[in-house]
């Protein structure tokens, strides 16, 4: 009944990062410099996974969010 159900679990998109990959992605993408980091699906249809996420900006990945539901 979430509102987001349909950008999320209708697709069929699953978490499948452990611990350790959040601390890899933590150190490779250097996410303590940025101010507010938030983490992004590369292929927003994709898991999140370690090949697929990235530490970004918040801002730039709302703004990243609200291109894709506009498409």
């Amino acid at each position: 009944n979430h509102p987001a159900f349909k950008y999320y679990g209708a697709k069929g998109i699953r978490f499948r990062l452990s611990k350790g990959d959040m601390q890899f992605l933590w150190v490779r993408d250097r996410a303590w410099e940025l101010n507010r980091p938030s983490i992004d699906r590369v292929k927003n249809d994709g898991n999140y996974c370690l090949e697929n996420c990235q530490f970004i900006e918040l801002s730039h990945n709302s703004r990243k969010a609200a291109a894709n539901r506009n498409v």
